[in-house]
């Protein structure tokens, strides 16, 4: 565990930051510096331990954890962990090679949370050292409950995500629309069976689009299937491909999994994904 985190100075004029009103900018702060802090910018935290430390009412800390309406920090209620996103480019420096390990070591702890998913989309360089890991974690090493085995090579989305905002973007409100007084008693995910987070670059329409024509060749999609597809396009994103073009590739082709894709996904027209999936929609509903 670090003693010190230092911090960037251009912070200051970081956009996402400048947006933030004071107290978010306190709480950003906070999790970029407080001693439970990790080389990966993933650790467990409760919020009654951020409100006790930085002296902001409890329902203010829950209300933007939940809401995911401060850009960068993702919360995982269930399991209690917090990412920053861009903590490393707030706290930079130290060995590569220690980094490296620290990262490994934090992944081995805490691969039971979504977070991992995040993570490597934001830091695809590190995807290597973490998927390698082949062994499960051995009883009892885990902080968490309900550890869960790798999938398809890559750590497995959990089920247990704040539905109620799109995870890495502010609300349409920004945090500037949270009220000083958050209602004591919010209800931060009114869907108690949300839909597992889409990877960043898939649109929804294209991924009901699929599991439209899953259902049509009977097929239909389970929990775990979305989960397990999930898994497959996000590893195929972190070596490169385009989410939204992979799966338009397997609706074009009739593919029930996900690869590489193709030069135009067999697109001659070279349209864009919307008007590919518009496109694609004609065809089935003139069959």
């Amino acid at each position: 565990m670090a003693k010190y985190r230092p911090i960037y100075t251009h912070i200051w004029k970081d956009p996402d930051f400048q947006e933030l009103d004071p107290e978010s900018k306190l709480l950003f702060l906070y999790l970029c510096t407080n001693e439970s802090t990790t080389d990966s910018g993933i650790y467990p935290i409760t919020a009654r331990t951020i409100a006790n430390e930085t002296g902001l009412d409890l329902p203010t800390v829950s209300q933007r954890l939940a809401n995911g309406c401060i850009r960068n920090i993702h919360y995982d209620e269930p399991l209690k962990y917090v990412f920053v996103a861009k903590f490393k480019r707030y706290n930079a420096g130290g060995k590569p090679e220690l980094v490296v390990k620290g990262i490994v070591n934090d992944f081995v702890h805490s691969r039971q949370t979504h977070l991992w998913s995040i993570f490597l989309e934001e830091y695809p360089e590190y995807a290597e050292a973490i998927l390698t890991i082949a062994e499960p974690v051995r009883p009892g090493r885990d902080r968490g409950k309900n550890s869960e085995p790798l999938a398809n090579g890559y750590p497995t989305v959990t089920e247990r995500i704040n539905g109620s905002a799109t995870v890495g973007e502010p609300l349409d409100n920004g945090c500037s629309g949270i009220p000083s007084n958050p209602n004591p008693n919010p209800n931060p995910n009114p869907n108690p069976n949300p839909s597992e987070r889409l990877p960043n670059g898939l649109n929804q329409a294209t991924w009901d689009e699929y599991k439209s024509w899953r259902a049509e060749i009977k097929k239909p999609l389970t929990r775990k299937d979305e989960k397990d597809a999930f898994g497959e396009i996000i590893k195929l994103k972190v070596a490169g491909y385009d989410p939204e073009q992979v799966v338009l590739q397997s609706l074009n082709r009739k593919w029930v999994r996900f690869f590489p894709t193709k030069r135009n996904n067999g697109n001659k027209e070279n349209n864009s994904p919307d008007e590919a999936l518009r496109k694609l929609k004609e065809k089935r509903a003139n069959k």
